[in-house]
């Protein structure tokens, strides 16, 4: 668990204007512009992008090697794909 706690507390000193800056984003997307459904993927793929970079920057002091931690990327990749079809192309129709 202090692990966990770890990474999450560098993920956010590493990236907080950047989440900041996506949060602002979405807020304006849905709510101005009327677009929740791309409001929520900028603030998907923003998050997905911010954690894949931190993670590969820290990846070996979390005793990951390059392999499992692109493996990791890439698989949770689709997972953040399959969620941005579901949310700009199925959620706003």
């Amino acid at each position: 668990m202090d692990a966990i706690e770890e990474f999450l507390r560098g993920y956010w000193d590493a990236v907080r204007w950047y989440l900041i800056a996506a949060g602002i984003t979405t807020l304006v997307t849905w709510v101005i512009l009327r677009r929740p459904g791309k409001a929520v993927a900028i603030l998907v793929l923003v998050l997905y992008l911010t954690l894949t970079v931190y993670f590969l920057t820290v990846r070996e002091g979390l005793g990951f090697t390059l392999e499992t931690a692109l493996a990791i990327s890439i698989t949770s990749g689709l997972g953040v794909g399959l969620l941005m079809y579901y949310f700009v192309f199925i959620k706003t129709q």
